[in-house]
Protein backbone atom coordinates (compact mmCIF):
# COMPACT_ATOMS: atom_id res chain seq x y z
CA UNK A 1 0.00 0.00 0.00
CA UNK A 2 1.49 3.66 -1.22
CA UNK A 3 1.64 6.64 0.96
CA UNK A 4 0.66 9.78 -0.92
CA UNK A 5 1.08 13.74 -0.20
CA UNK A 6 -1.60 15.88 -1.67
CA UNK A 7 -2.22 19.47 -0.51
CA UNK A 8 -6.03 20.68 0.91
CA UNK A 9 -7.00 24.16 0.51
CA UNK A 10 -8.02 25.90 4.27
CA UNK A 11 -12.01 25.26 3.86
CA UNK A 12 -11.76 21.91 2.35
CA UNK A 13 -9.18 20.61 5.25
CA UNK A 14 -11.90 21.79 7.84
CA UNK A 15 -14.50 20.03 6.71
CA UNK A 16 -12.56 16.95 6.10
CA UNK A 17 -10.96 16.87 10.25
CA UNK A 18 -15.05 17.42 10.86
CA UNK A 19 -16.26 14.55 8.66
CA UNK A 20 -18.21 16.70 6.75
CA UNK A 21 -16.06 15.95 3.53
CA UNK A 22 -15.10 12.23 2.50
CA UNK A 23 -14.62 12.46 -1.28
CA UNK A 24 -11.93 14.15 -3.14
CA UNK A 25 -12.12 15.62 -6.60
CA UNK A 26 -8.68 15.48 -8.22
CA UNK A 27 -6.83 15.29 -11.50
CA UNK A 28 -6.05 11.74 -12.69
CA UNK A 29 -2.50 12.61 -12.96
CA UNK A 30 -1.03 10.37 -10.00
CA UNK A 31 -1.46 6.76 -9.32
CA UNK A 32 -4.02 5.75 -6.28
CA UNK A 33 -5.33 2.73 -4.87
CA UNK A 34 -7.66 1.04 -2.74
CA UNK A 35 -6.04 1.03 0.42
CA UNK A 36 -3.65 3.89 0.19
CA UNK A 37 -2.75 6.26 2.44
CA UNK A 38 -3.51 9.75 1.57
CA UNK A 39 -1.78 12.43 3.55
CA UNK A 40 -3.61 15.75 3.11
CA UNK A 41 -1.83 18.45 4.06
CA UNK A 42 -3.15 22.49 4.53
CA UNK A 43 -2.34 24.64 1.85
CA UNK A 44 -2.25 28.59 2.73
CA UNK A 45 -2.64 29.08 -1.06
CA UNK A 46 -2.43 32.97 -0.40
CA UNK A 47 1.04 32.94 0.88
CA UNK A 48 1.50 29.79 -0.85
CA UNK A 49 2.97 27.58 1.79
CA UNK A 50 1.64 24.75 3.99
CA UNK A 51 0.22 25.59 7.61
CA UNK A 52 1.94 22.30 9.00
CA UNK A 53 -1.76 20.74 10.14
CA UNK A 54 -2.34 17.78 8.17
CA UNK A 55 -4.46 14.74 8.18
CA UNK A 56 -4.01 11.10 7.19
CA UNK A 57 -6.93 9.11 5.56
CA UNK A 58 -7.71 5.75 3.95
CA UNK A 59 -8.55 5.44 0.10
CA UNK A 60 -12.18 3.07 0.29
CA UNK A 61 -13.24 3.65 -3.29
CA UNK A 62 -12.50 5.62 -6.75
CA UNK A 63 -14.36 5.87 -9.73
CA UNK A 64 -12.16 7.37 -12.87
CA UNK A 65 -13.65 9.39 -15.82
CA UNK A 66 -12.60 11.69 -18.83
CA UNK A 67 -16.28 13.08 -18.77
CA UNK A 68 -15.83 17.40 -18.59
CA UNK A 69 -18.98 18.12 -17.19
CA UNK A 70 -17.96 18.04 -13.58
CA UNK A 71 -14.33 19.96 -14.37
CA UNK A 72 -13.74 22.02 -17.56
CA UNK A 73 -9.92 21.88 -17.98
CA UNK A 74 -7.64 21.29 -20.85
CA UNK A 75 -5.70 18.87 -17.96
CA UNK A 76 -8.47 16.51 -18.20
CA UNK A 77 -8.60 15.80 -21.57
CA UNK A 78 -5.35 14.20 -21.44
CA UNK A 79 -5.34 12.75 -17.46
CA UNK A 80 -8.86 12.84 -16.90
CA UNK A 81 -10.09 12.81 -13.23
CA UNK A 82 -10.85 11.23 -10.01
CA UNK A 83 -13.19 10.74 -7.38
CA UNK A 84 -11.47 9.58 -4.43
CA UNK A 85 -13.60 8.38 -0.95
CA UNK A 86 -11.80 8.08 2.21
CA UNK A 87 -11.88 7.26 5.74
CA UNK A 88 -10.08 9.26 8.69
CA UNK A 89 -6.99 6.64 9.15
CA UNK A 90 -7.93 6.48 13.06
CA UNK A 91 -11.21 5.22 11.61
CA UNK A 92 -10.48 1.50 11.48
CA UNK A 93 -12.30 -0.54 8.88
CA UNK A 94 -13.64 -4.04 9.99
CA UNK A 95 -11.79 -6.98 9.31
CA UNK A 96 -13.51 -8.18 6.12
CA UNK A 97 -13.83 -4.78 4.37
CA UNK A 98 -10.14 -4.61 4.66
CA UNK A 99 -10.26 -7.70 3.26
CA UNK A 100 -12.39 -6.87 0.27
CA UNK A 101 -9.85 -4.02 -0.52
CA UNK A 102 -6.99 -6.39 -0.45
CA UNK A 103 -8.49 -8.35 -2.74
CA UNK A 104 -9.29 -5.68 -5.07
CA UNK A 105 -5.71 -4.60 -4.46
CA UNK A 106 -4.95 -8.66 -6.02
CA UNK A 107 -7.67 -8.77 -8.77
CA UNK A 108 -6.22 -5.65 -10.49
CA UNK A 109 -2.73 -6.76 -10.42
CA UNK A 110 -3.84 -9.83 -11.61
CA UNK A 111 -6.01 -8.14 -14.41
CA UNK A 112 -2.95 -6.75 -15.63
CA UNK A 113 -1.57 -9.67 -16.33
CA UNK A 114 -4.78 -10.97 -18.23
CA UNK A 115 -6.54 -12.89 -15.39
CA UNK A 116 -9.76 -12.78 -14.05
CA UNK A 117 -9.95 -14.48 -10.93
CA UNK A 118 -12.86 -15.43 -8.79
CA UNK A 119 -13.82 -14.59 -5.74
CA UNK A 120 -13.86 -17.44 -3.49
CA UNK A 121 -14.44 -19.23 -0.08
CA UNK A 122 -15.77 -17.24 3.15
CA UNK A 123 -15.11 -14.13 1.63
CA UNK A 124 -16.40 -14.66 -1.40
CA UNK A 125 -19.61 -16.03 0.06
CA UNK A 126 -20.48 -13.10 2.52
CA UNK A 127 -19.86 -10.36 -0.74
CA UNK A 128 -22.47 -12.31 -2.35
CA UNK A 129 -25.21 -12.31 0.41
CA UNK A 130 -24.15 -9.07 1.60
CA UNK A 131 -23.49 -9.79 5.04
CA UNK A 132 -19.45 -9.34 5.86
CA UNK A 133 -20.27 -9.11 9.80
CA UNK A 134 -18.52 -12.18 10.17
CA UNK A 135 -14.87 -12.73 10.83
CA UNK A 136 -13.44 -13.96 7.75
CA UNK A 137 -9.52 -16.00 8.47
CA UNK A 138 -7.84 -15.49 4.81
CA UNK A 139 -8.72 -14.15 1.32
CA UNK A 140 -9.53 -17.16 -1.11
CA UNK A 141 -9.02 -16.86 -4.70
CA UNK A 142 -9.27 -19.15 -7.64
CA UNK A 143 -6.98 -18.28 -10.82
CA UNK A 144 -6.61 -20.51 -14.29
CA UNK A 145 -4.95 -24.02 -13.84
CA UNK A 146 -1.29 -23.02 -15.09
CA UNK A 147 -0.94 -20.38 -12.63
CA UNK A 148 -0.75 -22.64 -9.47
CA UNK A 149 1.73 -25.26 -11.96
CA UNK A 150 3.84 -24.44 -15.14
CA UNK A 151 2.77 -20.54 -14.84
CA UNK A 152 3.36 -20.64 -10.87
CA UNK A 153 6.22 -18.07 -10.89
CA UNK A 154 4.53 -15.55 -12.97
CA UNK A 155 1.71 -15.33 -10.09
CA UNK A 156 4.48 -15.62 -7.47
CA UNK A 157 5.98 -12.71 -8.77
CA UNK A 158 2.67 -10.75 -9.51
CA UNK A 159 2.11 -11.25 -5.54
CA UNK A 160 5.71 -10.21 -4.63
CA UNK A 161 5.54 -7.21 -6.11
CA UNK A 162 2.43 -6.48 -4.32
CA UNK A 163 4.78 -6.89 -1.48
CA UNK A 164 3.09 -10.44 -0.44
CA UNK A 165 5.91 -13.01 1.22
CA UNK A 166 5.32 -16.82 0.23
CA UNK A 167 3.93 -18.63 3.45
CA UNK A 168 3.21 -22.22 1.69
CA UNK A 169 3.75 -23.24 -1.80
CA UNK A 170 2.00 -26.31 -1.04
CA UNK A 171 -1.17 -24.44 -0.18
CA UNK A 172 -0.22 -21.61 -2.77
CA UNK A 173 -0.75 -18.95 0.39
CA UNK A 174 1.07 -15.48 0.56
CA UNK A 175 0.97 -13.36 3.52
CA UNK A 176 1.51 -9.67 4.37
CA UNK A 177 1.12 -7.65 7.35
CA UNK A 178 -1.04 -10.94 8.61
CA UNK A 179 -3.15 -10.65 5.97
CA UNK A 180 -3.15 -14.26 3.86
CA UNK A 181 -4.11 -15.17 0.04
CA UNK A 182 -4.45 -18.15 -0.81
CA UNK A 183 -4.49 -19.39 -4.76
CA UNK A 184 -6.69 -22.62 -6.37
CA UNK A 185 -7.92 -23.73 -9.21
CA UNK A 186 -10.55 -22.45 -11.10
CA UNK A 187 -11.21 -25.92 -12.80
CA UNK A 188 -11.73 -27.58 -9.21
CA UNK A 189 -15.11 -25.81 -9.31
CA UNK A 190 -16.27 -27.72 -12.07
CA UNK A 191 -14.14 -30.88 -11.69
CA UNK A 192 -15.31 -31.34 -8.39
CA UNK A 193 -18.96 -29.31 -7.24
CA UNK A 194 -19.97 -29.04 -10.73
CA UNK A 195 -20.02 -25.10 -11.22
CA UNK A 196 -19.41 -24.17 -14.59
CA UNK A 197 -16.91 -21.35 -14.19
CA UNK A 198 -18.52 -19.91 -17.66
CA UNK A 199 -21.76 -19.52 -15.89
CA UNK A 200 -20.08 -17.12 -13.40
CA UNK A 201 -20.48 -13.88 -13.64
CA UNK A 202 -18.32 -11.00 -14.51
CA UNK A 203 -18.28 -8.09 -11.86
CA UNK A 204 -16.35 -4.80 -12.43
CA UNK A 205 -15.79 -2.57 -9.55
CA UNK A 206 -13.82 0.54 -9.39
CA UNK A 207 -12.30 -0.95 -12.92
CA UNK A 208 -11.47 -3.96 -11.59
CA UNK A 209 -13.13 -7.15 -12.91
CA UNK A 210 -13.37 -10.52 -11.34
CA UNK A 211 -15.80 -13.07 -10.75
CA UNK A 212 -18.17 -14.79 -8.14
CA UNK A 213 -20.19 -17.11 -7.46
CA UNK A 214 -24.37 -17.11 -6.78
CA UNK A 215 -25.76 -17.90 -3.09
CA UNK A 216 -26.85 -21.13 -5.37
CA UNK A 217 -23.51 -22.00 -6.68
CA UNK A 218 -21.69 -21.84 -3.32
CA UNK A 219 -24.67 -23.96 -1.49
CA UNK A 220 -23.45 -26.31 -3.99
CA UNK A 221 -19.43 -26.20 -2.99
CA UNK A 222 -20.03 -26.56 0.60
CA UNK A 223 -22.56 -29.50 0.30
CA UNK A 224 -19.65 -31.40 -2.02
CA UNK A 225 -17.07 -30.10 0.35
CA UNK A 226 -19.45 -32.40 3.34
CA UNK A 227 -17.82 -35.62 1.66
CA UNK A 228 -14.08 -34.37 2.31
CA UNK A 229 -13.19 -36.12 5.69
CA UNK A 230 -10.08 -34.60 6.17
CA UNK A 231 -11.42 -30.96 5.68
CA UNK A 232 -14.51 -32.07 7.86
CA UNK A 233 -11.66 -33.28 10.78
CA UNK A 234 -9.93 -30.31 10.37
CA UNK A 235 -12.36 -27.70 10.11
CA UNK A 236 -15.00 -29.03 12.46
CA UNK A 237 -19.15 -28.15 11.46
CA UNK A 238 -17.82 -24.94 9.88
CA UNK A 239 -19.13 -26.18 5.89
CA UNK A 240 -22.46 -27.14 7.99
CA UNK A 241 -22.88 -23.93 9.22
CA UNK A 242 -22.46 -22.23 6.19
CA UNK A 243 -24.93 -24.40 4.37
CA UNK A 244 -27.46 -23.90 6.90
CA UNK A 245 -27.02 -20.02 6.68
CA UNK A 246 -27.17 -20.23 2.59
CA UNK A 247 -30.38 -22.11 2.97
CA UNK A 248 -32.05 -19.25 5.63
CA UNK A 249 -30.78 -16.91 3.37
CA UNK A 250 -31.98 -18.41 -0.16
CA UNK A 251 -35.90 -19.20 1.96
CA UNK A 252 -36.02 -15.81 3.00
CA UNK A 253 -35.39 -14.31 -0.36
CA UNK A 254 -37.52 -17.13 -1.63
CA UNK A 255 -35.34 -18.99 -4.11
CA UNK A 256 -35.22 -22.29 -2.37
Amino acid sequence: MATIHKKVWPEYFEKIISGKKKFELRLADFEVNEGDTLVLEEWDNKKKEYTGRKIEVIVTYIFKTKDQTFWSQGEVEKYGFQIIQFEPKNQTLNNNEKKLIIFREVARALNRANIIPILYGSLGLYKAINKLERKINDIDVLVPDEFTGKKWNELREIMEKLGFVLKDENEHEFERDGEIVAFGKANDLSNLAKVNTKDLEVIEENGVKFRELSPEQYLMCYKYMLRDGYRQEKRGNADKEKIEFIEDYLKLNKNI
